[in-house]
């Protein structure tokens, strides 16, 4: 007789519980990922801002973008959603000059925890590359 707590009687009760609701599984966080020209990305908010940048590069104000760039901060690495290198208006800069900004993109109503850890890794950026990353909240 298998023990209750085998590996394979616990699969095959799942497995009963899941036919039984007979619903389909879902992740631990239920966030369901989102993909947008064969992108996968991590949040709605996050494809919203994707396709939100790649318009104003269409329209020429952004000249380019890059996704989740990442810094090394004490053996760590720290990613942010985007890298947006803007043009800049004459009357603001020389011709030619551009805006660089690092953004990191929110949904309403976050998890504190996550609230907390992105606000110390944005200080722990800050002070190890002087690179300041703006929260953008969809």
């Amino acid at each position: 007789m298998k023990a209750a707590n085998d590996a394979g009687s616990l699969d095959a009760w799942q497995a009963r519980r899941r036919k039984r609701l007979n619903k389909p599984r879902v992740s631990r966080s239920r966030r369901e990922d989102r993909t947008l020209h064969g992108i996968t990305f991590a949040s709605k908010a996050e494809m919203v801002r994707y396709q939100e940048l790649h318009a104003l590069q269409v329209a020429g104000e952004v000249l380019w973008f890059i996704r989740n760039p990442g810094w090394d901060v004490l053996g760590v690495k720290v990613y942010a959603d985007f890298l947006i290198v803007w043009r800049c208006e004459k009357s603001i800069a020389l011709s030619g000059s551009v805006r660089v900004t690092v953004e990191d993109v929110k949904g309403k109503g976050g998890n504190p925890e996550h609230r907390r850890r992105f606000e110390r890794n944005r200080k722990q950026v800050q002070e190890a590359w002087g690179v300041a990353i703006e929260e953008v909240i969809r």
